[in-house]
């Protein structure tokens, strides 16, 4: 292992082209206090080569999707290794994985309250490693940044493994300081009353863990009526690579999805957790490892459901079913009382958020089954009319 100073605080060539900034230097944008940087000079620059992706050979079928879901079943997907050659992709993955869990807890926060700690567990050995590591705090530091949430500390240390990234220590910095200013006058405080401050605990900024308890359960309700519906939290496009899926198969020759979008994912963030604490989610899952089949068949292992995929091939002009299974964009699934679906539908187009009806829960079975739906879009609507024998030509 690398002296961890030297690690964090030296400039970095990678294939020949000198990085703007040290680890340090970037993380330290968000950071809830400024730390001292040391100076580069005193650390020789670390000279390293991006990893490439392997060109891969896979090919997955749909009718074996039971298959992959049942392989996937036991990955736990907060230990799982980056590989180097998409360390920002997947530091990414993770740390937007982390902060949809908190989706589901009790409180009243949003992002910009949230304060976390991040840690490498890094290889630093191979070749490509230590560019790996550079791209996974420039990252980190970036998304981090772009989404409002501020870092309590970091640290990086050796491992004889694979290399891993964890974002914990999450706890929320109380914004009724906030609130109460804008409300209420500030209290005036004598020069003999040194104390009183403690009187007003609405004027200081404390923080606090995030509950463990969650605000709604992981599983379907028993409710036909109801919806599921999967709402991705980023615009891009579904891609394996990366994925755990590819981990356990094999790589298809799909890159990693490139998680840029942290105005989107705050839109999306905001609107459901109001839902969320307003209690008109009945349950919830978390779409990360192993992509939207192993949260679907997760939250219906109990009560099962038909997952209609016509809406989401139809929106990304996407054939292959198995990319948008099982590639790891975060997101969410929710249940919803058919009663709310109308408020649902109002406050997400509000929002501009994009969602997708998959089904109604099925108590009489458990998992889920995948179909294309019989729902035709508007395309094959007008294609039907037009392609139609009994079809009016019309007037000259």
């Amino acid at each position: 292992m690398k002296d961890i100073d030297a690690i964090l605080h030296s400039q970095y060539i990678i294939d020949g082209q000198r990085m703007d900034a040290t680890p340090a230097q970037m993380l330290s944008e968000c950071m809830t206090s400024v730390t001292a940087e040391k100076p580069a000079t005193d650390y020789p620059p670390i000279v390293d080569e991006p990893s490439d992706p392997i060109p891969g050979s896979a090919r997955f079928d749909i009718s074996n999707i039971k298959e992959y879901i049942a392989a996937l079943e036991d990955t736990n997907d907060c230990q799982r290794e980056i590989p180097p050659e998409y360390s920002g992709q997947m530091t990414r993955l993770e740390i937007a994985r982390v902060l949809l869990e908190t989706l589901w807890k009790g409180g009243h926060f949003t992002l910009e309250n949230i304060v976390a700690g991040i840690t490498w567990k890094w290889n630093c050995g191979p070749v490509g490693s230590m560019a790996a590591f550079y791209f996974s705090a420039e990252a980190a530091s970036q998304y981090l940044y772009d989404l409002g949430v501020q870092l309590s500390g970091y640290s990086i240390s050796g491992s004889e493994g694979g290399n891993r990234i964890c974002l914990d220590s999450l706890e929320i910095r109380d914004s009724s300081l906030f609130t109460a200013v804008s409300e209420n006058p500030e209290p005036v405080i004598g020069d003999d009353c040194e104390d009183a401050a403690s009187e007003y605990p609405e004027y200081s900024e404390r923080e606090s863990r995030i509950p463990e308890k969650r605000e709604c359960p992981d599983t379907v309700l028993p409710d036909r009526k109801s919806w599921l519906i999967y709402i991705p939290f980023d615009t891009c496009p579904f891609k394996l690579g990366g994925s755990l899926l590819a981990g356990k198969f094999g790589s298809n020759g799909d890159n990693a999805p490139e998680i840029k979008d942290p105005d989107y994912f705050i839109d999306c963030y905001e609107v459901l957790r109001e839902l969320v604490e307003d209690g008109v989610i009945v349950s919830g899952a978390t779409v990360s490892g192993g992509g939207l089949a192993s949260a679907a068949w997760r939250m219906c292992r109990d009560t099962g459901c038909m997952i209609d995929m016509k809406g989401l091939e139809s929106a990304y002009m996407e054939k292959d079913m198995v990319r948008i299974l099982f590639s790891e964009v975060p997101g969410v699934i929710i249940q919803i009382r058919d009663s709310d679906y109308d408020y649902v539908d109002s406050q997400l187009l509000l929002q501009d958020v994009a969602y997708y009806p998959l089904g109604h829960p099925d108590p009489e079975t458990k998992g889920i089954s995948i179909s294309e739906g019989s729902r035709p879009d508007v395309f094959s609507i007008l294609e039907a009319i037009i392609n139609s024998p009994t079809a009016s030509e019309g007037e000259d």
